[in-house]
């Protein structure tokens, strides 16, 4: 359910439109269990989350591949951002005192289009979807790994070690033009790509 405060006033004073939803959903759920009585257990879950919003005032270029822009007002601009999470743990108990737990997450997700519900600039212009990057983050995961060992009741051994990795790719539209008499950003539309990868921790 979604609502917005545009008026019959905002709209005689030329608002087209307000912020809207397109799509969302929000998925998720887990399973755990023994896998050997009393030696080894396990639990995994999984998440699927995707939204897409459209902006107000603001739609595709219905002159694709030139420098100029007009609005293809049957094509309403919306952001499409998602992320999905799959995780899993083995828990093992190696002896009495002796546990090592073992885990590993998946997160790719993705910004797409990005920054499309922003303005730019000084006077605040819209940019239109073509003239957007898209920011994918795949692969995205963190393997841990503990290990326990209660050496009495008043001293707990603990050894950690975790790994996280972060990439990030960017599908970005370059040769972009701004004019400022328009509704939009205008570009010839020529995808490039862009990657960078965060330092292993």
């Amino acid at each position: 359910m979604s609502s917005d405060n545009a008026t019959d006033e905002l709209r005689a004073r030329g608002l087209s439109g307000a912020p809207s939803i397109k799509s969302y959903y929000d998925v998720g759920g887990g399973l755990g269990g023994p896998v050997k009585r009393d030696k080894l257990w396990f639990f995994g879950a999984g998440r699927v989350e995707d939204r897409a919003i459209y902006q107000a005032g603001n739609y595709y270029n219905k002159r694709q591949g030139t420098l100029f822009y007009e609005p293809d007002l049957s094509r309403r601009a919306y952001n499409h951002d998602y992320s999905k999470d799959a995780s899993l743990r083995l828990t093992w108990q190696a002896a009495e005192k002796h546990k090592i737990v073992a885990s590993d997450t998946q997160h790719p997700s993705c910004q797409c289009v990005f920054a499309i519900l922003e303005t730019t600039g000084a006077t605040n212009q819209l940019r239109a979807p073509e003239a957007a990057a898209e920011h994918h983050y795949d692969p995205q995961y963190m393997p841990v790994l503990t290990y326990t060992y209660p050496v009495t009741n008043k001293l707990l051994v603990e050894v950690n070690g975790s790994m996280n990795s972060y990439h990030r790719g960017a599908l970005a539209t370059r040769y972009c033009m701004t004019i400022a008499i328009t509704s939009g950003s205008p570009c010839l539309t020529l995808p490039g790509r862009t990657t960078s990868r965060s330092a292993w921790t």
